[in-house]
């Protein structure tokens, strides 16, 4: 799964920011970002990396682990996304997965058992909250 973040963060009223990966190390973890994982399984393993067929080219952060343990979501959280009344978006790229091939946005994250989710699934054809 790649994550092209197109992340329109509003933390103040009449203020917004598109969050991306361009000017980040590719193979790291962007600085302000937190790796997570729910469930069991091996590591997730998020990176940057370049990404040609990109909306926002040259990079994006990337799920890269093929950990195939059923239930196994790797998260990674923007560390400072404090708002109200905001508004998100994502885009996402299915690009591998035979478990699950999906991607979305977490949102009142506390620790890896206490967020909401809304995630698109490719296999499953499916949105769910």
């Amino acid at each position: 799964m790649r994550l092209t973040l197109a992340l329109l963060v509003l933390p103040a009223i009449g203020t917004a920011q598109t969050i991306g990966f361009d000017s980040d190390q590719p193979g790291s973890v962007p600085p302000g970002w937190t790796v997570a994982m729910t469930h069991a399984g091996g590591a997730p393993k998020w990176e940057v990396m370049n990404d040609p067929s990109a909306p926002s080219k040259p990079n994006v952060l990337a799920q890269t682990s093929s950990d195939p343990a059923d239930g196994r979501f790797p998260l990674a959280i923007f560390d400072r996304a404090y708002f109200q009344n905001g508004e998100l978006s994502v885009r996402c790229k299915a690009v591998s997965g035979k478990v699950d091939r999906g991607a979305g946005l977490v949102w009142r994250y506390r620790d890896p058992k206490n967020y909401y989710l809304v995630r698109a699934n490719a296999l499953e054809d499916n949105v769910v909250l």
